[in-house]
């Protein structure tokens, strides 16, 4: 009768002892899966702080280009205006003539401009046009990459956000499994403790027997 207390005794104390196990396990995976969380929390913070700084270059590039694009269009501008009034329109046929000059009288004073003159500026007119045309396309790239660069930050904030939710679900899940492996420890104390009196209680008993 003795020992068959005493196994049961014993058997009591393995079971506790199996128990404190499974919630320690329990508590080391929650705490790998919050480790987890975190870690892809501080990439995808990462990956936010990188986005921004691209963005941020994409916005310098777009104002140094809308500043070039200004003043080219400011001296295209110019050119065009300056051109029709200080030609006549048979410029265009003088083709082959490089010694010809044009004597051309202005409201003010007169002056003498040269074929060549004439020549030089309508290519300087020509390069002007083409890179304002480039700078125009070159502005819609940028354009198209400035809104690539918002609809992923976009995504990751979402992204983010769904991982805050998980990361704080997780974390009260975590606090709710403290508190029952504490309170079962805590329990579980209280049983040692009863059993571990039991025993030297019944040890006497037998001891006086």
């Amino acid at each position: 009768m003795p020992s068959r207390k005493l196994s049961k005794m014993k058997f009591s104390i393995r079971k506790i002892t199996y128990g404190r196990r499974v919630e320690k396990k329990g508590e080391k995976v929650n705490a790998n899966m919050l480790a987890e969380a975190e870690s892809k929390i501080a990439e995808l913070k990462r990956h936010l702080r990188d986005r921004d700084r691209m963005i941020r270059e994409l916005e310098e590039e777009l104002r140094a280009k809308d500043a070039i694009i200004a003043d080219k269009s400011q001296l295209i501008d110019r050119l065009e205006q300056w051109y029709p009034e200080t030609f006549p329109a048979d410029v265009a046929s003088l083709g082959n003539i490089s010694e010809l000059t044009i004597q051309y009288v202005d409201a003010n004073e007169k002056q003498t401009t040269s074929v060549g003159d004439a020549r030089k500026m309508l290519e300087q007119y020509d390069e002007e046009h083409r890179l304002r045309l480039k700078l125009t396309e070159q502005n819609e790239q940028l354009l198209s990459q400035w809104d690539a660069a918002l609809e992923y930050v976009e995504k990751v904030q979402k992204q983010l956000q769904a991982e805050m939710r998980r990361v704080n679900l997780l974390s009260d899940e975590n606090a709710s499994l403290r508190k029952k492996i504490k309170d079962t420890v805590i329990i579980s104390k209280g049983g040692v403790q009863f059993i571990a009196v039991f025993f030297v209680l019944f040890s006497l008993y037998l001891y006086s027997c």
